[in-house]
């Protein structure tokens, strides 16, 4: 990804896990859903918002010759979608924020069936993987040459409760740093750290960080979105903060166990300056066509 000042990050190829070349392609593969979905959905609203005299004539005689399961007739012999074109162009509209949440939620997925096949045996007896600086918290993760960082850690647990409040609390997600779910969040995930051992001198900076970087950064956007006339979801931010964050804590995974100068049997692309581990540089980054695995957007 480039930089605000047009110049691009310096890519390079790194050693990682099979585990990890399949939580990216996974990401590759949500990347193209939300893309390809919003352009879908752009392409529609462009085409018929300019065709006003279309809105009050039924979906299926302006759109029927498209082959689509909507179409097809229930076992009372009646189509499943009968709204009008305003109706249907309004239902797209709103369609961009569910693609939101479902890329989010799917990648959380993703990554914790990672976790299940990479650290499970790491885990602390008796504990599900609920909040990451707990679940992990083992002494080869916390104290290998590479060790995971708290801040790390902590910012993948606050996408991971933005996750939560998405499943659990119907469409809500939080849009200020000072609501009261996220000050709730905050204690919780300070007492978890301290509970689990990491030093109780960077708990409060690391929380601090963590929400300020998921969440203030994504009521940022969205007021910079404002400023220059777009009305952006916080849900969109939401997304990408997740890939970067989860990714992030998946690559730090690799850094602390992977033994010194190893080779394991996947690559993947990533920037620079985000390897602490130079050993598990290969080289550059190939260019897309010959790249073997895909890129992600972190």
């Amino acid at each position: 990804m480039g930089r605000r000042d047009g110049t691009v990050d310096l890519r390079v190829r790194v050693a990682v896990s099979n585990e990890m070349v399949g939580l990216r392609r996974t990401q590759a593969m949500l990347n193209g859903f939300w893309q390809t979905s919003e352009l879908a959905y752009g392409y529609l609203l462009s085409e018929f918002e300019r065709e006003p005299a279309h809105r009050d004539r039924p979906t299926v005689e302006v759109l029927g010759h498209i082959q689509s399961e909507v179409w097809f007739p229930n076992n009372q012999g009646r189509i499943k979608h009968t709204d009008t074109i305003g109706q249907t162009l309004n239902q797209v509209r709103d369609n961009t924020i569910h693609v939101y949440r479902a890329t989010l939620i799917s990648f959380f997925s993703a990554f914790e069936a990672y976790l299940d096949s990479r650290v499970d045996s790491l885990r602390p007896p008796n504990v599900r993987w609920g909040e990451y600086v707990r679940s992990l918290s083992h002494a080869s993760l916390r104290t290998a040459a590479c060790a995971l960082s708290l801040r790390t850690v902590l910012r993948a647990d606050f996408c991971r409760e933005i996750r939560n409040r998405m499943i659990h609390e119907s469409f809500d997600a939080p849009t200020s740093v000072t609501d009261a779910h996220v000050l709730l969040w905050r204690a919780r995930l300070s007492d978890r750290a301290l509970a689990a051992g990491w030093p109780a001198s960077e708990v409060q900076a690391a929380v601090n960080d963590a929400c300020s970087q998921v969440i203030g950064q994504a009521v940022n956007h969205v007021e910079d979105g404002t400023r220059n006339g777009k009305s952006l979801p916080i849900e969109l931010f939401y997304m990408l903060f997740t890939f970067t964050n989860l990714d992030s804590l998946a690559f730090a995974i690799e850094e602390a166990l992977q033994p010194h100068a190893s080779r394991p049997g996947g690559e993947i692309s990533r920037k620079e300056k985000a390897v602490r581990r130079f050993d598990l540089v290969i080289g550059p980054e190939l260019p897309p066509d010959t790249a073997m695995e895909p890129t992600a957007v972190n």
